[in-house]
This record gives structure tokens, sequence and C-alpha cells, in this order.
């Protein structure tokens, strides 16, 4: 037993040897490292050869989603390093150089269903949330200054991407639509950017807190690719415009589906236009039950009015624009929205509101008399800044400290001109002054050396008639 047990140590000892001279050393492993390296350098140096000598090749779209893969492996390796130089040099080959070419053509259905999984990829990777190196661990103003908005510069990176994959689509479409072709496109490839696109509004509007989608992603595919955005985009718009969370997300519910029927109403999609028009009942709903809690609820109607109200006026002019063709929707929408619109118009406050209530009356064909709130409001005012003295009782302290700034801000640009005109004439004298000076430093020099020579040769005279009178 013994002698079992010495053999087997023996043979541990010797396999633990082999494995100590096969481990590579930490030099060997730097070499590795750099070799790696370099041939990913060198592979960028090629990608940036095929993109400056075939800028239009469609397969140049294939890059982009492993392009994005490798900078969120690389933003999750530690900062400095090769690994920084590396992710640097793949976000400046995607903004410089991938990114500027303008000339890329979809001429075939398998180019379009390539540009279809990468805008999938690209969507799905803002899902995911951004890489651990990328998150901002400090909420400040300057953490949050680094991206747009706060994502970082990896999510704008990604954004940036899927902006210049939609923008060589639509602009793809309009060549095939004006050259009377019909437009290529596979259903499952465009079912899956649908799907994408139709997860992405769901997490926005229920603030996923890891996703980095926002509201210039959707803005984005609802007006670089009508439509694939507005259809993918209009059933959750319509749905969280009657029951969002929070009064925030309904507003922005009812921004959206404004950006949508503004820019379906534009499209050339017969697609489109037709679901625009099948929502519209649905939509017209939301809008009037909105501003009809705006007129019964005084704590609603002051949040809406002084913040999100807008956004509602705005979705229902537009959408009543975009169906201004089809005279039986527009008198329902008259029948629904002209007296909460009216009372609107002569009740609120923000001039941006007035203009859209006011938009929205003409197309009804109201005419709008002058609001008599106005008057109220003008009569009101004078009245105030009347009584900031106090002749009629208590003076109001907010006017009487408007109006006092109002006279320092008075007396202080006053004091401003006074002063500059002083300095201006100051500096006027000043320059006269120098000038003549140096007339008078020029011209008399010669002078000052003439006195000067005169007065020494008078003295030299007095002394010489002083010796001769002595001698004498």
């Amino acid at each position: 037993g013994r002698l079992a047990r010495e053999d087997s140590e023996e043979a541990l000892q010797a396999m633990l040897k082999l494995r100590r001279e096969a481990r590579p050393t930490k030099s060997e492993r730097r070499d590795r490292q750099h070799s790696r390296m370099h041939v990913r350098l060198r592979t960028l140096d090629l990608l940036e050869q095929v993109v400056r000598t075939q800028p239009t090749a469609p397969p140049l779209l294939n890059m982009i989603p492993p392009l994005v893969t490798v900078a969120r492996k690389l933003w999750n390796v530690e900062e400095g390093g090769p690994a920084k130089d590396l992710r640097q040099r793949v976000e400046g080959f995607l903004k410089s150089k991938l990114c500027k070419c303008q000339k890329i053509k979809l001429s075939s259905p398998e180019h379009r269903a390539s540009a279809c999984e990468a805008v999938t990829v690209l969507v799905a990777e803002l899902r995911r949330g951004a890489p651990k190196g990328a998150r901002t661990q400090n909420k400040g103003k300057k953490q949050q200054q680094q991206g747009k908005k706060g994502r970082g510069r990896y999510a704008d990176i990604v954004i940036m991407a899927l902006n210049f994959i939609l923008k060589t689509m639509n602009r793809c479409e309009s060549e095939q639509a004006a050259a009377a072709a019909a437009v290529t496109s596979s259903e499952d490839t465009t079912a899956q950017v649908l799907e994408a696109y139709h997860l992405a509004g769901c997490d926005y509007l229920s603030r996923k807190s890891q996703s980095m989608v926002g509201a210039s992603v959707l803005e984005d595919v609802v007006r670089l690719l009508p439509s694939v955005g507005i259809p993918a985009l209009l059933p959750t718009l319509v749905d969280k415009a009657k029951d969002a969370p929070t009064a925030f997300l309904k507003s922005e519910a009812f921004r959206l589906l404004a950006l949508c029927y503004k820019h379906g109403g534009a499209a050339m999609d017969e697609l489109v236009k037709q679901k625009l028009l099948a929502c519209f009942p649905a939509v017209l709903l939301s809008v009037s039950a909105a501003l009809s809690t705006t007129q019964s609820d005084q704590s609603n109607e002051q949040q809406l009015r002084t913040r999100r109200l807008q956004h509602v006026v705005d979705c229902a002019l537009q959408a009543v624009k975009a169906v201004k063709t089809e005279k039986g929707l527009v008198e329902s929408a008259r029948s629904s929205l002209k007296a909460v619109v009216l009372a609107i118009h002569s009740a609120s406050k923000a001039g941006g509101v007035v203009a859209l209530c006011k938009q929205i009356l003409v197309i009804f064909g109201i005419d709008t008399a002058p609001r008599i709130n106005e008057k109220r409001m003008h009569k009101k005012k004078r009245a105030r800044e009347a009584n900031a003295d106090g002749k009629d009782g208590e003076p109001d302290p907010k006017v009487a400290k408007k109006l006092a700034k109002k006279k320092w801000k008075a007396e202080k640009r006053k004091r401003l001109e006074e002063e500059k005109a002083e300095t201006a004439e100051t500096s006027d004298k000043k320059s006269a002054s120098a000038s003549s000076m140096k007339l008078n430093r020029n011209g008399g020099a010669r002078r000052i050396k003439k006195t000067q020579k005169g007065r020494k040769e008078e003295e030299r005279r007095k002394k010489s008639g002083e010796e001769t009178e002595g001698g004498e």
C-alpha cells in the first residue's frame, strides 16, 4: 500500500510538472494578445478598403450587426490598453466610414431581407440594455451628458447605425415607387421588423428599466420608414392612449400618434393610410376622453394644461388633417370634439394650445371670434398694475415685485448706456490728445535740442567774460 501511494504521488507530481511547463508564460500571453489585436486591426483595415472601393455594395449592411456586437464585448473589457483602442477604432469606422455610404442600393429581395435582419438585431440590442462598461454609475449632470439623454455612447452608436439602415431602406422604397416597380419584401422578414418595433414601443411606454429604447428611436422609425414604423407602433399607441399608467406616458402616446398621422398622411403607402383610417375612431374616443377630463377634473386640468395638453390637441389636429377628405369621419370628429375644443380655445392661457384649437375649428368650418377671456385678462392685469402702489386697498406683492424689477432693469440699462457714452467720449479725447502729443513730440524735438545748445553757449560765454574781467 505504501509503494502504491508513493507511485501515485510521483505520477501526480510529474503531471503537475508537465502542466506547468505547458502553461504559457506572461510574455507569451502578451505576445498572443498582441497578435490577436494585430489580426483584428488588419481586418478593420481591409473593411475600410472595401468601403472605400465599393461604397454602393448591399452587403455592407451585413457588417453592421457584427461590428456592434464587437463594440459591446469591448465595452465589457476594463478601460485602458489595446481593447480601448480597438473599440474606438470600431466606433470610428462605424461613424465616419460605414454609415456615410449614402448610395447603397437594395435591388433584390435578398438584399432587403438582409437589411430587415440587421434592423431586427439592432432593435434587440437596444432592448437588451447597455453593456456593463457603458452603464452610467453616477446620476449627475456630467455623467448624463456623456451620451444623448444619458444613454451613453454605445446606445448613440447603435441608434446611428439603425437610422442609417432605415434611411437606406426608405430611399430604395421611394426609388422603386418612382419607377412604378413593386416593393420587393418578404413577409417573414417584414414581420420580424414589425414585431421588434412593437416590443420596443411596449418597452418605452411601460418604462422598462434596462432597455435603451427612447422616444427618439420610435420617432426615427416613424419619420424615416413610415411603412414599417406606423403599422408596428399604431396598436400599442392606441392602447396606451386609453390606459397608460402615468400622465406622462399617456401624453407621449398622444405625441407619437400625432407624429404617425402627420407622416402617414404624406406617405405613399395605401396600406398605411388604411390602417390610420381604421384606427381613427379609437383615437377620436381617446382624445375626446382626455380633453373632457380637463374640463371636469380641476387637478387633471391643471396638470394637462401646464404640461401635456398641447400633445393631445396636436394629436386631434393631425388626425383630423389626415382624414380631411373623408366627410363622414370629419363630421364624427366635429360632433365629438367641437364643444371641448371651443371650451379649451376660450379658456386656455397657452398660446400654442390656442393656435392648435383654432386650426381644428377652421377645419370644422367654425369661425373663431375674439376670446372674451383675453379682454378680462388684460383688464385684470391693468387693475393689478394700478393697485401695485396700494391706492385701492392692499398692494399686490407679486405685481409690485414685478414692476420694481422692471424699473430696476430700465434704470440699469440707462446707466449702462450713459457709462458707455462717457467711455466713448473719454476714449475720443485720449486719442485726440495722444495724436497732438505725438505731433508735438515729432515737431518739437529739434527745437528742444536747439534751445539746449543755446543755453550751453550762453553759459560758456558768461564764463569766458567773467574770466576776462578777472584777468584785467
